[in-house]
């Protein structure tokens, strides 16, 4: 706080058995890390390196969304203030999909990649899809609503940024603007080389900036224009 008296400090925790089976594969390549950086951390590294988004004021929201588990990082003035994991990602909305069209859920994620195809699927499968990712928005809603109760932040949140696999679900952003009632939009990682300070220099090189999202903001300190 102003006043020094009061420090929170957010820390992260891991189990070692899923810790060994991240380390695996280093491991197996010869290779020793030496410093390891919980991707919540590396996002909001990612953020705060970001011009755009390090100036917004009050409330912002990062949503990463894993396989089976998702992860919401309130964000107050810059600062991480809470993080939440709901058990529930792509695949949860993949399965639900599928149990109720009666489609394997491999033809179900496709269908998810691509709103073209979801349409032209018939048997109600848009407004299936929709019901399902309006499910999984409305948990990520109940999780903003007891931030805002913990915390006492009654402030309109400003921005939701979607990291992980929001792209493999088509549909999710948009939606997702509606019905959290707030702006949203993937965390574009390739604003990152807005500032001055980060020169991309493969840009000759086809490179999907966004699946490199976790391994540049380990690798980065919040920088200053």
């Amino acid at each position: 706080s102003a006043d020094g008296k009061n420090v929170r400090i957010l820390a992260a925790a891991i189990q070692s058995s899923d810790l060994v089976n991240t380390l695996q594969p280093y491991k197996e390549a010869q290779l020793d890390p030496e410093i390891i950086t919980p991707t919540v951390f590396a996002l909001h590294n990612l953020y705060q390196a970001v011009p755009s988004y390090r100036g917004i004021v009050d409330g912002s929201v990062i949503v990463d969304i894993g396989t089976h588990v998702s992860t919401i990082i309130f964000i107050e003035n810059s600062l991480p203030r809470m993080v939440r994991t709901i058990h529930r990602g792509s695949q949860s909305i993949i399965d639900a999909l599928s149990a109720e069209l009666g489609a394997s859920p491999q033809e179900c994620a496709l269908l998810l990649r691509d709103p073209a195809k979801l349409l032209q699927r018939g048997d109600n499968a848009q407004q299936i899809a929709e019901k399902h990712i309006r499910n999984f928005l409305h948990d990520i809603q109940f999780t903003l609503n007891a931030f805002s109760l913990k915390l006492n932040f009654y402030h309109p949140i400003n921005k939701i940024l979607f990291a992980g696999q929001p792209a493999h679900i088509a549909p999710l952003i948009e939606l997702a603007g509606s019905v959290l009632q707030t702006p949203s939009e993937l965390l574009d990682v390739e604003q990152l080389f807005a500032s001055n300070a980060i020169i991309d220099k493969a840009k000759q090189v086809d490179i999907n900036w966004q699946s490199a999202a976790y391994s540049l903001g380990a690798l980065l300190q919040p920088l200053k224009e």
